[in-house]
Parts: C-alpha cells; sequence; structure tokens
C-alpha cells in the first residue's frame, strides 16, 4: 500500500459477491442480524415485509478502509438476480458507503462494477446505459466489463460526461 501511495496509485478494497451470495448481500444490506430490521406493513398485506437498510457494514467498511490506509472499494455483485427490494437497499449502501468514505477523504471513493442492471439481474452491459446508470449516479465511478466493443466507449463518454469511467482491455482484439 505504501509503495502504491508513493507513487501517486491508489489502492482499492474489492467486495465481491457472486454466485448464490443473495443472502450474504442482504446481511452486507441490512446490518448483522437483517430480521431485526424488517418492519411489517399492514395497509396491504400482513404477512410482507420491508426491509430496512442498516449502514452497519458500511460504516464498517469504511472504518476498514480508514485503519488499513487504502482508498476506497470496487464494488463487484455478479449475483444472477436480486430482488427489487435489494436492488434500492443496494443504491443506499452505496450512498452510504460513499458519505462515510468522504469524511475520511475527499479523494476516497467507490467504483461501481458492470454487472446487475436496474432490475437486479446480472445483465453486463458493456457501456453507461440506463440499465446501470442508477448505481453510477450514487458513486465516483463505473469499471467496465471488458466485452466493450468501441462504439459502447464513445456512448460511455456521452453519458459519462466528465465523471470516471474505467475498461478493461482484457479480451480486446
Amino acid at each position: 500500500i505504501d509503495a502504491a501511495h508513493q507513487n501517486s496509485v491508489p489502492i482499492l478494497g474489492t467486495i465481491i459477491l457472486e454466485g448464490q451470495s443473495e443472502p450474504i448481500l442482504h446481511q452486507l444490506l441490512t446490518g448483522p442480524d437483517g430480521s431485526s430490521h424488517r418492519q411489517p406493513t399492514y395497509q396491504t398485506n400482513p404477512f410482507k415485509y420491508v426491509h430496512r437498510f442498516d449502514p452497519f457494514f458500511a460504516d464498517r467498511l469504511a472504518s476498514l478502509c480508514s485503519e488499513c490506509n487504502f482508498d476506497g472499494y470496487l464494488v463487484n455483485i455478479e449475483i444472477p438476480a436480486i430482488s427489487p427490494s435489494l436492488v434500492r437497499l443496494l443504491i443506499d449502501f452505496l450512498k452510504e458507503l460513499r458519505a462515510q468514505l468522504k469524511t475520511i477523504s475527499e479523494f476516497h471513493q467507490v467504483i461501481w462494477y458492470d454487472s446487475i442492471d436496474n432490475r437486479g439481474y446480472l445483465n453486463y452491459q458493456n457501456k453507461l446505459n440506463a440499465q446501470n446508470k442508477p448505481y453510477f449516479d450514487v458513486v465516483d465511478g463505473i469499471f467496465l466489463n471488458y466485452w466493450w466493443k468501441p462504439d459502447d466507449l464513445v456512448l460511455t463518454r456521452r453519458t459519462a460526461g466528465n465523471r470516471y469511467f474505467w475498461a478493461c482491455p482484457f479480451n480486446q482484439s
């Protein structure tokens, strides 16, 4: 970490969930005991529960970032599908993590990996567009999936404006 910082290279931790990790994502978003953060909504259905965001893990991850002297996180959620309620909580988590990191330093950042679309499906866009922009809007930048084409980068630049995006050259010919 120190060698990277001496050469002006930021170090990001990675938050990655893959496969059938929705229960872990649920806990990340609702706190260590997610069941205690459910509130019944009796107006429409006495058995329906609304999940509430808990900043517990966003706070802990920001503290870890500060203690270990790294510069933020790359968040990569590659779960095949997550529920719409978790999509909303995921956006709350990203906002909170970014806010916590900005209290450490204005240079700390949260980067979203192009993975989950706005409906909660693992659906690589390979560019910034309406399906992944809700995540981009609450973080510092996006790392595009590596199946992008040159035209995708042009569209992404237009959509991103003067905000960050990264495109991996892996798998490009």
